[in-house]
């Protein structure tokens, strides 16, 4: 077994969450409403608009992106999803 998803299914016992997933898009299909993207920076758009056009809600870290061209399609597809996006 994966060790990076052993100790997520870990920690979601712990912290009482219904389960771990081992990928962005695992978690964007599953159950849902909201996730804190917490990771380098590199990583914040990517995964935020594949949470957004799955209709998860997003809380991102900041900076919100590296770019203003990735700040704009995040909040774009949050508007065209009807799903909050915030920093």
């Amino acid at each position: 077994m994966n060790p990076r998803i052993e100790r997520a299914s870990q920690l979601a016992h712990r912290f009482k969450a219904r389960r771990a997933a081992e990928s962005v898009s695992e978690l964007a299909a599953g159950e849902i409403q909201a996730a804190l993207v917490s990771t380098n920076m590199a990583s914040h758009a990517p995964i935020s608009l594949s949470l957004l056009e799955n209709g998860v809600h997003v809380f991102v870290e900041k900076p919100m992106a590296v770019s203003f061209d990735e700040t704009r399609a995040m909040v774009k597809t949050a508007a065209a999803n009807w799903r909050q996006g915030t920093a």
